[in-house]
């Protein structure tokens, strides 16, 4: 019953006012079944992400047209697990055990265990989590310098939902930039959404890695040209083993690379790259 009241609150109009209701109310720690690891300060954290969260999407028009009770629909759902993302985004780092002993993310116990959701939601948290450090590494700290090849690996890692963990990771980083106390959610929230703009504009317009329509062109769609048969003829392995997986990454690095390269041109780099 908790988990379909949350899950309504973050697919509503306003989730950052029943989040922050919440935490007046000092209810998060209760309501997420973990008062002793959930802070105050983690929850204050959590409202303000929510927040800027919500103005960024609305500076780039995600969500529009999801109404509140459109259980079926797919945006629906990124919505829900957008603001749920960041709400508990000052438990990304807390480990819990499992009844297994175990030991996962706390985020990933809260959203199966406390709130009853749906595996789906638990993994999309924890998806969107454990690769907000690698997006602020490889996008965010070269916005304007890093490579094709780079954003194709990263959004590959992270698959279709790369846009909320890209926004995720960007207001995090902004809030944790901030003084504690008071902040200016507009102007925060405003930096983020040009930042978000840059990096999407580059990965979308000027790379043309991804395509909106969700074509069999994106990097989460991307499979290795040769198969590992083929790889394994061109380096001239008689066998599988640990150096197999680590050429095949290699020919997915050169499909971003180079795109459009095709089974020969690849296998004429692998026979290059073998030698050296």
């Amino acid at each position: 019953r908790v988990g379909k009241e949350v899950a309504g609150m973050l697919r509503g109009p306003n989730p950052h006012l029943a989040v922050e209701w919440v935490t007046k109310m000092k209810m998060g720690g209760i309501v997420m079944d973990c008062e002793e690891t959930f802070s105050m300060e983690m929850q204050e954290f959590g409202v303000k992400a929510v927040a800027v969260g919500m103005r960024v999407a609305m500076a780039l028009k995600m969500f529009e047209g999801v109404t509140e009770g459109a259980d079926g629909s797919e945006e629906t759902d990124r919505k829900e697990r957008f603001y749920l993302a960041l709400w508990l985004l000052g438990l990304r780092e807390s480990k819990a055990f499992t009844k297994k002993k175990k030991e996962v993310p706390l985020s990933e116990v809260v959203v199966m265990e406390s709130l009853k959701l749906r595996n789906k939601d638990a993994e999309s948290v924890v998806r969107t989590h454990s690769n907000i450090d690698g997006t602020r590494d490889v996008i965010f700290d070269n916005l304007k310098t890093f490579t094709r090849t780079e954003a194709g690996l990263k959004i590959r890692s992270i698959g279709k939902d790369y846009d909320i963990v890209f926004i995720v990771a960007a207001v995090e980083d902004a809030l944790k930039q901030q003084n504690s106390g008071d902040i200016d959610e507009g102007a925060v929230a405003e930096s983020v959404a040009e930042k978000c703009k840059e990096a999407f504009s580059r990965v979308r317009d000027e790379f043309e890695l991804v395509d909106r329509k969700d074509s069999v062109g994106n990097p989460w769609e991307l499979k290795p040209v040769l198969d590992g048969k083929e790889v394994m003829k061109a380096v001239g392995m008689e066998k599988p083993g640990p150096l197999l997986k680590q050429w095949i990454e290699k020919t997915v690095e050169w499909q971003f690379e180079f795109p459009g390269m095709d089974k020969a041109q690849c296998e004429a780099k692998l026979k290059d790259s073998s030698r050296t």
